[in-house]
Formats: structure tokens, sequence, C-alpha cells
């Protein structure tokens, strides 16, 4: 030990790594000074409790619209036809487009997004 150890702790014989790690090894809770959450210092304070049984948390039924790994599954939808139909007054051009869902759920469109226009619908 150095001079500032020994300042600090007086002459004591220091122990090696491996002493120390035998010596808490085989020290108890009621030895070591540890207590439990309920104040008791053994594993089983009393011996006519029985051992909590820890019961296993249920998993969240399967999502279909999510992967395993918790990702959004994201619906296939392919464009079959487009359509531009001009207004009366050609002022106007509307544009229709017929899709088609290749996925098993089923798919609401609620946006737009067509030549930097955006519709809610």
């Amino acid at each position: 030990m150095s001079w500032f150890g020994r300042l600090l702790f007086g002459d004591v014989q220091s122990e090696g790594y491996e002493e120390r790690l035998a010596r808490q090894a085989n020290e108890t809770p009621a030895t070591s000074g540890w207590k439990h959450a309920d104040g008791s210092s053994a594993p089983n304070a009393s011996a006519s409790q029985p051992a909590e049984v820890v019961q296993p948390i249920e998993q969240p039924a399967s999502d279909p619209y999510r992967t395993t790994s918790g990702k959004k599954v994201l619906p296939l939808v392919s464009v079959e036809r487009v359509e531009s139909h001009v207004s009366n007054d050609k002022d106007d051009v509307e544009i229709w487009i017929h899709l088609k869902n290749e996925s098993d759920f089923e798919v609401e469109v609620t946006r737009v997004n067509v030549l930097n226009q955006h519709v809610q619908l």
C-alpha cells in the first residue's frame, strides 16, 4: 500500500483481488450487512412463508399490421390507370387515378400528393 493509503486507512494488510472476492462470495446476506426491502437480512426470513412465484408477462395479441420487430407493415398498392379530364372551360384539369390494393389488408387513401398539389380526401 502506498503512503497515501496508509495515511487514510492505517497500516491494514491489503488483501488481493482473489482473497477479497473469495471472502465476499462466502459472506451471507446476514453477515455482510445487506438487507432486503422488507427489512429482513436473510433470503427467507420466515420459513412458514412460501417463496413468491413470478408469473411471466403475457404477450400482447399479435398485431397483423406490425412485424415481430414492431415495424409497421406497408401495404402494396399499385396504380392501374391514370386519366386526365379537362374541364369545359379549359381552366382546370382533373386527374383520375385507379389504384389496386395488392395487400391482404384494407387500404384507405386519405391524402394525395401529385405534382406538388396536396389533397385531403
